[in-house]
């Protein structure tokens, strides 16, 4: 019987990781599971021939029953800070998924209490460490001994030489219902008006025309908001975006936001 295995990772990376498996594995099945609910439930209905599934947290919480069937060989869990706060919906769904092997991936195992660390190894190797009321009058020196057979650090001297100069993540932002009604009505409308102008006024006159079209579907893109008026729905960029700042803040990073336009910064900024 095939048995798959399940990575769970913070929403804006998803379709990262299916792109380094494709680049790393390209031998393996890869499945995305994401999308509106009905087309969750339709790609998990079948999973005879896939190597690996791959999904978000937010996602996670609300297909656990989809899941409760499943028994994973191996479950890795990308950015392991996502469940740090045990008492999270993330963490309790996280627990009642059935796996083999389990790893968790952190930059930050400990951003601010050892009840973090808790919260992760009672996932990947639940007894390890004693229920929380105990635990927390372990000495420091008696955890990091029971835990240390058990992490696999890397330090930046040992990685120095396989380093890049500079990280760059692309983040994969999806835009919200909403935000795909407006963005093909818009489309559609620039699409009519274009063919129009080519045939009135020829390619020349109207390229800069077609130009201001291509900008529009941009920032809506960004946020509709920099374009139409009243509008009150969301964006799944800068919802992403505020995520991500107040992860960033969380761990006291500093940071530098550009954007190509004025008005989304002035609204990341209000």
């Amino acid at each position: 019987h095939h048995v798959p295995a399940l990575v769970v990772a913070p929403a804006s990376l998803i379709y990262n990781w299916e792109k380094e498996c494709a680049r790393f594995a390209p031998h393996l099945n890869v499945l995305v599971v994401a999308g509106t609910k009905e087309e969750r439930e339709e790609l998990l209905r079948d999973t005879r021939n896939i190597d690996l599934l791959i999904t978000s947290y937010p996602l996670l919480r609300r297909d656990n029953d989809l899941y409760a069937p499943f028994f994973f060989q191996t479950l890795i869990l990308d950015e392991a800070q996502s469940f740090k706060n045990n008492r999270s919906q993330t963490f309790q769904s996280i627990k009642q998924i059935h796996a083999g092997a389990r790893f968790a991936l952190s930059g930050t195992p400990i951003e601010n209490s050892l009840e973090e660390l808790w919260s992760i190894f009672d996932v990947v190797l639940p007894g390890l460490l004693p229920k929380q009321k105990a635990f927390k009058k372990l000495p420091m020196e008696q955890i990091s001994r029971r835990v240390r057979p058990f992490i696999l650090r890397r330090m930046k001297k040992d990685v120095l030489l396989e380093l890049p100069d500079k990280i760059e993540s692309n983040l994969l932002s999806e835009l919200t219902d909403e935000q795909k009604k407006l963005y093909v009505a818009t489309l559609q409308k620039i699409q009519k008006d274009a063919k129009q102008l080519l045939q009135e006024e020829g390619l020349n006159k109207s390229r800069m025309k077609i130009l201001a079209g291509l900008t529009r579907l941009r920032q809506i893109c960004c946020h509709p908001s920099l374009y139409v008026e009243n509008y009150t729905a969301d964006s799944g960029k800068f919802d992403q975006f505020m995520d991500l700042i107040q992860e960033l803040r969380g761990n006291n990073r500093r940071v530098l936001v550009f954007s190509q336009f004025t008005s989304m910064l002035q609204m990341m900024q209000d």
